[in-house]
């Protein structure tokens, strides 16, 4: 069974100053098959998990101050339409609509506060597996300076709706799609992070948070956030990849 991607994230690209290097923590830590893909100027290295393509590798010489890190990508009908959503709701367009040989149309853009997403146009459906593959990005989180602005602004340029939970004192957590629908997540920045931009965060899903970590610590991360319990749902954690890219990793609950 697979859902409707329309409005869900649907690749991660992992944008790195040093492909080489990332590219065999990840395979190692994740078991993903990795593929050299000829887009007719540049080699893209696709990440699969079986026969399921995911996500890929690019290297980048990024701007001065811009860590590697991932970037996600929203599916959406129709890429000109937001993108006029985007300029009207106080984003901006980072790298204008592009074609994607055989596959579509993709911009990046940054919300109001400057987080980079990127909206992407299918020239056909994707499905998207079902929940519970390992090794599989399952969750996309924005921690945000201004979560209510920031949750205006994805409804306008996505249509998302959004449900919420009281974490205590961890604040209001948002959920794009309600519990139901699980699209995503938004929450309030860290105060030790006020100095950094906004940023979407992505989830890998395994089966053992803390063993995961441990094994990713062997191989070169850094762990950002420690494992910690989300009471009713799993447990979760935070590394930064030997390149310097934030990642979590997440365990569901039993």
């Amino acid at each position: 069974m697979t859902q409707d991607s329309i409005g869900r994230f649907v690749w991660h690209d992992l944008m790195t100053t040093d492909a080489a290097k990332a590219m065999p923590f990840y395979k190692t830590l994740f078991g993903w098959n990795v593929i050299a893909h000829d887009m007719g100027g540049f080699e893209y290295q696709m990440i699969h998990i079986g026969d399921l393509p995911i996500g890929g590798f690019i290297q980048e010489n990024l701007p001065k101050g811009v860590p590697s890190h991932w970037m996600t990508y929203v599916r959406v009908d129709d890429l000109d339409s937001c993108l006029e959503a985007v300029t009207d709701n106080g984003g901006e367009i980072c790298v204008p609509a592009m074609p994607i040989p055989g596959t579509g149309r993709f911009a990046v853009i940054t919300d109001p506060h400057g987080a980079a997403i990127s909206p992407i146009q299918l020239d056909e459906a994707k499905p998207l597996p079902e929940q519970g593959t390992g090794s599989m990005f399952c969750w996309d989180e924005l921690h945000s300076k201004n979560p209510v602005e920031s949750k205006a602004f994805y409804t306008s340029v996505f249509g998302w709706t959004w449900g919420e939970m009281d974490m205590g004192p961890g604040g209001m957590y948002y959920l794009a799609g309600g519990m139901e629908k699980g699209i995503g997540g938004c929450m309030q920045q860290a105060p030790e992070d006020a100095g950094s931009r906004p940023a979407w965060v992505s989830y890998l899903l395994v089966d053992d948070v803390d063993a995961c970590l441990a094994q990713a610590i062997e191989l070169g991360a850094k762990m950002t956030c420690p494992p910690m319990d989300i009471p009713g749902m799993g447990r979760s954690a935070m590394i930064s990849d030997p390149v310097g890219a934030s990642v979590g990793i997440y365990s569901m609950g039993s």
